[in-house]
């Protein structure tokens, strides 16, 4: 009988160790079942000293397991350790908690650590996940809340917190999906570590995102470290109340958000499951360091304004460091703008540094990779890269990389940015919408310094006015002493609608001597069509004009720069339209196996290393002038010095590199050369081949260049020509300047088609092949090469819009005739519309024998629609003067013509006018 009960006291003791999960020592040790059991021991006292929680096994916790501060009841600790003592460990919290509660509550606890490394395992580990197990549409809940109260002395202050090594996800699963959009919902409202208010004797829930800590209330030291953070709609955040909430928040080495590459084009409906608006919040601090913190697929419908990072009230006067975090994914779904890095206030020095920013984007409102409106007079951004910031919307909205909107004498030197995009849809002389590389609209004395800015390719279709693209934008004449040198801008974007300007530089019309503003050593790139600089008047000064060696005529831009108080303002600047000499489109080194006039062309002005670190001027190891002076821009290089006679072919202008020419058409071939020497050069040769399949020279010609200054581009127009045999061509175009110091440059060689006449019946459409894909590509086609027998143009698809360009411009017709004729109409069977805003949907300029007809098989299947609510019309007959030639022979019939001029007596459905005078 004894051996029994003894067996059975045996399996009894032996069961309650097992559930025995969470060991307490500190005064006295003991084990629970949960750690809500293993805080209540806490609370009550029974547990003192320095207090160590070891967890050996997964718990699932039936309520918030509150740890009240020391001294409330009977409490009394130094300090609180909570870690796992094995790998793996799992805290869930309970399924039916109310909303606004988290897994772990430390109410007014100071000097307490989460720590979820397990002490037995080797190096440094995630070994614990804590889960909030609520429903996925429960709001304001938390996995570890920090609460504290002002009215019970105890609960003043949450002093020396560390969360860190830990798993931490949220409730909120499965929130990223279109219709979930509310402010106030789970995809809005949850969180992952929160430091807040509603502390106390009895905490409450929170039922708010905004709620703040009492005025008297502290969480100094406070940390998040080496946690994964997701399924919740913000990730950390401190609500502090004033700058003296806290000494300093430290949130480090975090990953926030679920892994995932984005492809394609918004809305990202994968994953659906991660971090829904905020990554970081804080408010009410005097210091903070947010620090090499991966920041993933910020994603949801919410409208609501995204951040990766952000700063938004009360912040003191203490450092604020933010540096070396890649924040990539940022993207609003649905309606509201989105930032990578907002700093909206700040009384104190501030550094954000070493930054990896990529794919910001908003499909509603404008974009910002650096968002400062801090009014902070010592502030630094540097070595940021910063890339794929696209503002989406059709009504037009800004994407910037950098916005100084606040604050004086901010350094912004040794950044990278490139890709921005967005819809042009606003104006010329605005200095807020576009696309802004750095754009300052406040504050006085900022240093612009070694900066690299690429704008490239067309801007994102839609809206139906122009918009401005700019590398640097200064706004108001307000801005004063402010230094711009050492930067490489290049420009070469196109599109945004008629009239739309693209330019390196934008300043404030009516800028003088009181700007005082210093622009100087920077290298300006751009195509033939974009300008040097704009003023918001605007006026534009195109590259082709500038002179850095005068300050006349009127249209060279430092006739302008020269006036804004220093008189050697540009005067080493230079402007080419040759590409900038990157290594890629993506990556803005510079590629330096060529002589590169950007090698130690920059003044010395203090930077003593580059955006890699490497040494000013320098780099390290320099063998080609490294040591004389910086190089421009944000990458200091081992390039070859600029050498005194150095001509080159850079590009092919007509026709372009791939470009085509119609059969036994007329053409003047085109080429431009540039000077890249220190030295000016006259009465050198210039030459232009055409080479065909066989190897055969059928066209080469010399051309002499009467004079060329130092750094500046012309281009050269050969004599007439044509071919007869359609195919596809070498075209070379060769600098032959005597004493030429780099000829590695002086060829560069390309392709051209001679392109046989369109004859017979052609399907336009998105999924025929170029360039039938499209109605601007097919009519381009028909301008480049005629017919040499009747032609016609089947539209298969319901609607041509986004990919095409208004107005579609029909030119005269070689080889047109009254059997040569050209019809567009819609295929058997096919309704189609074509959609836009321009001056007209379909423009035919002096042509002949063309017909439009919207008759086929299922009767009258054609509707052109005019956007444009201006001056405009649905078809367009244009002549070069009253007096003709004018359009003969033409045929518009069987379609249903829309305008959008309502409130416009200038609006018509078809008129005959002059070209240039209004429709």
């Amino acid at each position: 009988m004894k051996k029994i009960l003894l067996l059975a006291a045996t399996v009894l003791m032996t069961g309650t160790a097992l559930k025995a999960q969470v060991t307490v020592t500190g005064g006295a040790t003991a084990s629970y079942t949960s750690l809500g059991a293993a805080f209540a021991a806490i609370n009550v006292g029974t547990h003192t000293g320095a207090i160590t929680v070891d967890i050996s096994a997964s718990i699932t916790e039936t309520a918030s397991a509150i740890l009240n501060s020391s001294g409330e009841g009977g409490s009394s600790y130094t300090s609180v350790l909570i870690f796992p003592s094995v790998d793996g460990v799992v805290i869930n919290g309970p399924s039916t908690a109310a909303s606004g509660r988290g897994v772990i509550e430390l109410n007014g606890a100071d000097n307490v650590t989460v720590d979820g490394d397990n002490p037995n395992t080797p190096g440094i580990n995630k070994n614990l996940t804590i889960v909030n197990n609520n429903p996925n549409t429960t709001t304001y809940a938390s996995v570890i809340r920090v609460a504290t109260h002002t009215v019970t002395p105890q609960y003043n202050n949450a002093d020396n917190i560390a969360i860190k090594n830990l798993i931490l996800n949220g409730n909120a699963t499965g929130r990223n999906v279109s219709g979930t959009t509310s402010t106030t919902g789970s995809e809005n409202t949850t969180f992952g570590v929160v430091v807040g208010p509603n502390g106390g004797s009895s905490v409450s829930a929170l039922t708010s995102v905004t709620g703040v800590m009492n005025t008297t209330t502290t969480a100094n030291a406070f940390s998040v470290d080496n946690c994964s953070i997701n399924s919740v709609a913000r990730g950390i955040v401190f609500n502090g109340n004033t700058s003296a909430s806290s000494s300093g928040v430290a949130f480090t080495n975090n990953v926030i958000g679920s892994a995932g590459t984005l492809t394609g084009n918004p809305p990202y409906n994968s994953p659906a499951t991660t971090v829904y608006s905020k990554a970081i919040f804080i408010q009410g601090v005097s210091s903070a360091v947010i620090t090499g913190n991966i920041i993933q697929n910020i994603l949801s419908y919410v409208g609501t304004t995204f951040s990766g990072i952000e700063l938004n009230t009360a912040i003191g006067a203490g450092n604020v460091t933010i540096s070396s975090n890649t924040i990539t994914g940022v993207v609003n779904n649905g309606s509201g703008a989105v930032n990578a890095v907002s700093l909206l206030a700040s009384t104190g020095a501030y550094m954000i540094t070493s930054n990896i920013i990529n794919n910001i984007q908003s499909s509603t409102s404008s974009v910002m990779g650096v968002n400062i409106s801090s009014g902070a007079t010592a502030g630094l951004i540097e070595n940021n890269k910063i890339s794929y910031v696209y503002a989406r919307s059709t009504s037009g909205f800004a994407a910037r990389g950098i916005l100084l909107g606040g604050g004086n004498a901010i350094t912004v030197r040794n950044n990278f940015i490139w890709d921005l995009n967005a819809v042009s849809n606003n104006n010329t002389t605005g200095t807020t919408f576009g696309v802004r590389g750095i754009s300052i609209t406040s504050g006085t004395n900022h240093f612009i310094h070694h900066n690299t800015i690429s704008l490239s390719g067309p801007m994102l279709s839609g809206g139906s006015s122009p918009d401005i693209t700019t590398c640097l934008s200064i706004a108001g004449t307000g801005q004063t002493g402010i230094d711009v040198r050492n930067n490489l801008f290049s420009n070469t974007m196109s599109g945004g609608n008629s009239g739309a300007i693209h330019t390196i530089i934008q300043l404030p019309t009516g800028g003088t001597s009181a700007m005082n503003l210093s622009i100087n050593n920077n290298a300006y790139f751009g195509s033939s069509t974009v300008n040097v600089g704009l003023t918001t008047n605007p006026t534009a000064y195109s590259i082709s004009n500038f002179n850095s060696g005068a300050t006349t005529p009127a249209t060279n831009w430092r006739a302008y720069t020269s006036t804004l108080g220093n008189t050697n303002n540009d005067n080493a600047s230079f402007a080419l339209t040759t590409a900038a000499p990157f290594i890629s489109a993506s990556n803005l080194h510079i590629n330096n196996a060529l002589p590169v006039f950007l090698e130690s062309a920059g003044a010395t002005i203090g930077v003593t290393s580059d955006i890699d670190g490497d040494v000013r001027p320098g780099p390290v190891g320099s063998v080609n002038g490294g040591g004389t002076a910086p190089d421009i821009g944000a990458d200091e290089f081992d390039g070859i010095p600029l050498v005194a006679n150095d001509i080159a072919a850079t590009a092919f202008v007509s026709p372009t590199n791939g470009g085509g020419v119609g059969q036994s058409m007329n053409f003047s071939p085109q080429a431009s050369f540039s000077n890249l020497g220190s030295s000016g050069q006259t009465n050198f040769n210039v030459i232009y081949r055409i080479i065909n399949s066989s190897n055969a020279v059928v066209y080469t010609q010399t051309n002499v260049v009467a004079s060329l200054n130092s750094l500046a581009t012309t281009t050269v127009t050969f004599p007439v020509t044509s071919l007869a045999t359609a195919g596809t061509y070498t075209i070379r175009a060769i600098a032959s300047l005597a004493g030429d110091m780099a000829t590695v440059n002086d060829s560069i060689s390309g392709t051209m088609s001679i392109l046989a006449p369109l004859c017979g019946t052609y399907n336009i459409g998105a999924a025929q092949a170029f360039p039938f894909n499209t109605l601007t590509n097919a009519i381009t086609r028909l301008n480049q090469v005629g017919v040499s027998c009747g032609v016609t143009f089947l539209l298969d698809d319901a609607s041509y819009s986004t990919s095409e360009t208004f107005p579609l411009v029909i030119n005269p017709v070689l080889g047109g005739s009254s059997t040569n004729t050209v019809l567009i109409r819609p295929n058997v069977g096919v309704t189609s519309t074509v959609t836009g805003s321009g001056s007209s949907i379909f423009k035919l300029f002096n042509t002949y024998y063309v017909t439009i007809d919207g008759m086929n098989a299922g009767g009258s299947s054609l509707t052109l629609n005019n956007t444009n609510s201006g001056a405009s019309a649905v078809v367009w007959l244009a002549s070069t003067a009253s007096t003709g030639p004018g359009n003969n022979n033409i045929g518009i019939n069987n379609i249903t013509a829309i305008g959008g001029g309502t409130t416009s007596s200038s609006s018509f459905g078809i008129v005959a006018g002059v070209d240039g005078a209004t429709p």
